[in-house]
């Protein structure tokens, strides 16, 4: 419901617009006796590490070409800087506090030249912090509550001082001989969240399904392992339903096969118990990817599937009662090979549900050639518009979600050159397909994105693997972008060995929650899911 008001107010607002160990303090929680999976508190994991020396490449409609910019004529407004004392401790945008009322910022008063100003007053009513004038929050606050006159990572001291609370963030590991695996979160109306993936022998391809229930200080509260004995059960997603419980998708190995069906099931929120569990597919490999819980109660899940398909593979869009009664199911695709990766529902103008955007790739098998595809559905799964995006070798899109302001957002990889490592990539159509912008961020080495999720503030929050930056192989990749796409931070974490970061959310008290896993010496990933602050960083204790 949240989700269909923001959306209908930023809607009605953009009417007519158009614009072209990571943690020191561990909380580790206990698992049923008989899950045969243990908590360690330690893991190799360093500090925090950032790392802010990327390649940010930036693509708008309203950008001028090389050649229309060579035709400008621009006057040299440049002042001589020879006479003017410049100060070498005095940086663009920089301001700094004096004392508790008084502050300095510096200015540019010639070409790369820059000065402190002369000091300067806050209201008597403000104090200064970080070079800014605030407010102090218990400044007409009522009955007390002056709390609500902080971010809400916050609270009013009795100097009427805005501090940070003290620190909540945690981290759980999944340690076993065995290998442990987190593919997604979701964060929980109870101010928790559940992980899925799978847990095996490490050895062999024998995986059953994982899911992990913690509740919101990182303890865990239960966990499932489900699967036949023998064969390989993956889980791919996780939703909250309306009214409790969760849905969790992914496939599983058909009997004596080596082909797959899609395996899709409803866990009760109190024990994590099977409420109904539906298998689908035919001769062919099928297998999900995603799912969705639709306005309605029901759900629709998206993958690819090789039954009777017109390629090698074909997206496959399953729609399904709030039983897990098959409604319908479609098909789209041609010749190569078609994967769907993601699904969202979507509403349009006045907040009518409007049927679903797809995403995922084709593969040229024979070119070697991934090209990112979006489709659009309406709510019978009839194609209503579709759209290619291919830039070079390699274009991927992993996740699909709908903006408050009704666009379209999608993250995955891009290889622009062959010679040239897999970038992360981020980009924003308008609700009718048209491209509004697109980020490419990383550096020389493989950098991707797995997931993405609005944030409060109306940006974004992406998270993937970097190999180009970090302490180790491969480091949880964590990037903060505003509204329109411009990159406000990004960090990374990791220690000497190799970690990804699958899904990302936001909490009430607007921290992130990441589930994750590292790789150490016996090559078996162990998962995690952490906590980390406003600022995706760790608190000082």
């Amino acid at each position: 419901m949240k989700k269909i008001i923001i959306l209908l107010v930023l809607f009605l607002c953009s009417c007519g617009a158009s614009t072209t160990g990571i943690l020191s303090d561990i909380v580790v929680g206990e698992l049923p006796s008989d899950s045969n999976i243990e908590l360690e508190q330690d893991i190799d994991f360093q500090e925090f590490i950032v790392n802010e020396d990327l390649n940010v490449h930036k693509k708008d409609s309203g950008q001028i070409d090389s050649e229309e910019q060579s035709e400008i004529e621009v006057e040299d407004l440049s002042i001589d800087n020879s006479e003017v004392s410049c100060e070498s401790n005095c940086s663009p945008d920089e301001r700094k506090c004096v004392s508790g009322q008084e502050y300095q910022y510096c200015f540019e008063v010639a070409s790369d030249c820059w000065q402190w100003t002369e000091i300067q007053e806050c209201h008597p009513d403000k104090y200064c912090e970080d070079g800014i004038c605030k407010l102090h929050c218990n400044i007409e606050c009522l009955d007390d509550f002056c709390d609500e006159n902080c971010d809400l990572w916050q609270f009013c001291d009795e100097s009427g001082i805005c501090q940070d609370k003290s620190c909540d963030l945690w981290q759980t590991d999944f340690i076993t001989m065995e290998a442990d695996y987190f593919s997604d979160l979701t964060l929980t109306a109870d101010g928790g969240c559940v992980a899925v993936g799978f847990v095996g022998p490490g050895a062999t391809l024998e995986h059953d399904f994982f899911v992990a229930k913690l509740d919101e200080l990182g303890e865990v509260l239960w966990t499932v392992i489900t699967g036949d004995e023998g064969s390989m059960e993956w889980a791919e997603s996780v939703k909250e339903v309306f009214g409790g419980g969760y849905v969790v998708a992914g496939y599983a190995q058909q009997p004596d096969s080596v082909l797959f069906d899609a395996w899709i099931l409803q866990l009760d929120p109190d024990n994590g118990s099977i409420v109904w569990s539906e298998k689908f597919g035919g001769a062919g490999n099928d297998r999900v990817y995603d799912v969705v819980q639709t306005d309605d109660g029901k759900f629709t899940a998206v993958g690819y599937s090789t039954t009777d398909s017109a390629g090698g593979k074909d997206f496959w869009v399953l729609r399904l009662s709030q039983f897990g009664e098959l409604e319908w199911e479609k098909k789209y695709g041609g010749s190569a090979e078609d994967w769907g990766t993601s699904i969202d529902q979507v509403f349009g103008p006045g907040l009518v549900s409007d049927g679903f955007i797809l995403s995922g790739y084709t593969q040229d098998i024979i070119e070697n050639i991934q090209t990112a595809k979006v489709l659009k559905l309406d709510n019978s799964g009839e194609l209503v518009w579709e759209k290619s995006f291919s830039g070079g070798t390699k274009n991927e899109v992993h996740k699909v979600i709908q903006s408050f302001d009704g666009g379209l957002v999608f993250t995955g990889i891009i290889q622009l050159d062959p010679a040239e490592q897999w970038q992360g990539w981020i980009f924003k159509l308008s609700y009718e397909g048209d491209l509004l912008w697109e980020q490419v961020l990383g550096g020389s080495e493989i950098d991707l994105f797995h997931s993405i999720q609005q944030t409060e503030d109306t940006g974004y929050i992406a998270v993937g693997d970097t190999w180009s930056m970090g302490a180790g192989m491969s480091d949880v990749w964590l990037v903060k972008l505003f509204n329109d796409g411009e990159v406000e931070w990004q960090k990374t974490f990791g220690g000497t060995d190799m970690e990804n970061g699958m899904a990302v959310a936001q909490t009430e008290t607007l921290g992130f929650v990441v589930a994750g896993n590292v790789y150490p010496n016996n090559g078996f990933a162990d998962a995690f899911v952490v906590k980390l602050d406003h600022n995706g960083e760790v608190c000082d204790e």
